[in-house]
């Protein structure tokens, strides 16, 4: 398991974007149709690789942290596993983007939004 990236829900998704690519220097890597949210944006920090998730919600009242996402090798192993680890279920596995990604969200002992993510390997 590991840190795959942040998610942060934002109310104007130009003006998030303005902020972390023009202002702080991140690069946007894709932009697209949400399923959960309206839109979603992926962010990189072209040094070292790492990412954020912006998510667009229009009623956010301000830019706020959503979830911390970790890839797998395994989303229902781990999802298992974490299940029984005083991790309680918010959604259970699923496929998105076409059978690309699979998926699940937890919440962990402290109340944190986790979600547990495998990218399909590209061929």
């Amino acid at each position: 398991m590991q840190l795959s990236h942040h998610a942060m829900l934002v109310n104007d998704m130009d003006k998030a974007i303005e902020i972390y690519c023009g202002l702080l220097g991140l690069r946007l890597l894709r932009r697209i149709k949400g399923a959960a949210y309206k839109e979603v944006a992926h962010l990189e920090d072209a040094t070292n690789g790492r990412r954020i998730e912006l998510l667009l919600d229009e009623n956010a009242p301000q830019t706020q942290f959503d979830h911390l996402g970790f890839e797998v090798e395994d989303v229902d192993k781990a999802f298992a596993e974490l299940s029984g680890q005083g991790f309680t279920t918010e959604r259970e596995p699923f496929d998105v983007a076409g059978g690309k990604v699979r998926t699940s969200f937890l919440r962990s002992p402290d109340g944190i939004r986790i979600e547990l993510i495998r990218y399909a390997t590209p061929t």
